[in-house]
């Protein structure tokens, strides 16, 4: 099943024709952006993708994975491309991800087995922690098995971070900016909380992006290593947060504002050319994954 907001139907319309190559009985639902509350799928969306084997969901919205669970509960396997542009779908379907897939797999099976990492760069960052009770995600972008969850543009190897995070930690990008920060950013960390913000304008910019997010704004809650050898910077976002080699730090996290129709997304820095080691050996050299 394609699923898809009325005004990306050109591009879904080219998926769903290749669905029917591989099952005949391939359906096509559009959905119209103004059926749904605020950035919630309609509720016959979320019931539609529940009755499916396969589906593809698109849309220019972002997407809270808990609108999926009644698909998943099912056994469905679901592939979401969310905040969607006829561009972004064009970049992320040509792509191979199994390729993505092997790189990443790789990272999160060294992160499950070591106990402390350590990030530098040129830019001066240096900032040490544990990950022995970090939850590991690999986002490869495939969906293979029942109840899998794939999001596109995908490669992502992350941590889940606890209050475990010191050190200090400059941002040369910050992910769905088009250019690069005119003057890097200093993070000054301890046990996980952004202490210190240090930088011309575009630090004040991040300090007031930050207070949107209330008392929690400036916990570091996530650590992602890009493995997407496609995409490059300035595009979007998402695509910006897996560039290859690339490593982002998120603060702040996703929450619907009381405005309808808007949320309000976690905020990642992007240290361009790392270098990561894991228990004392370099996985990452400058931005070049040795895996």
């Amino acid at each position: 099943m394609v699923v898809v907001e009325e005004t990306l139907s050109e591009q879904a319309e080219i998926i769903w024709r290749a669905a029917r190559r591989i099952c005949k009985n391939a359906v096509f639902l559009k959905f119209s952006n103004a059926s749904a509350n605020g950035c919630h799928l309609p509720v016959q969306v979320e019931a539609a993708l529940a009755c499916s084997h396969c589906g593809i969901l698109l849309t220019t919205t972002c997407v809270e994975e808990k609108q999926l669970n009644a698909a998943r509960q099912k056994d469905s396997r679901v592939l979401v491309v969310q905040n969607a542009t006829q561009a972004l779908l064009e970049r992320a379907f040509d792509t191979n991800y199994r390729k993505i897939s092997n790189i990443t797999r790789k990272l999160v099976d060294l992160f499950s087995i070591s106990k402390t990492l350590q990030i530098t760069s040129a830019s001066g960052t240096d900032v040490r922690l544990s990950i022995q009770r970090c939850k590991r995600v690999a986002q490869t972008g495939l969906a293979h098995a029942a109840c899998d969850l794939a999001f596109l543009p995908a490669g992502e190897a992350s941590l889940l971070l606890r209050s475990n995070v010191d050190g200090q930690i400059v941002l040369d990008r910050i992910a769905g900016q088009r250019k690069k920060l005119s003057k890097p950013i200093h993070l000054k960390v301890s046990k996980g909380h952004i202490t210190q913000i240090k930088g011309e304008s575009e630090a004040e910019a991040l300090r007031k992006q930050l207070r949107k997010f209330g008392k929690h704004a400036r916990e570091i809650r996530e650590l992602g290593v890009g493995t997407n050898h496609e995409v490059t910077f300035g595009n979007s976002a998402q695509e910006d947060e897996k560039v290859l080699g690339s490593i982002h730090i998120s603060f702040g996290e996703n929450h619907i504002t009381q405005a309808k129709g808007r949320i309000l997304q976690a905020v990642k820095g992007v240290v361009l050319k790392p270098t990561l080691s894991i228990d004392g050996k370099v996985i990452i050299d400058r931005g070049t994954i040795l895996v």
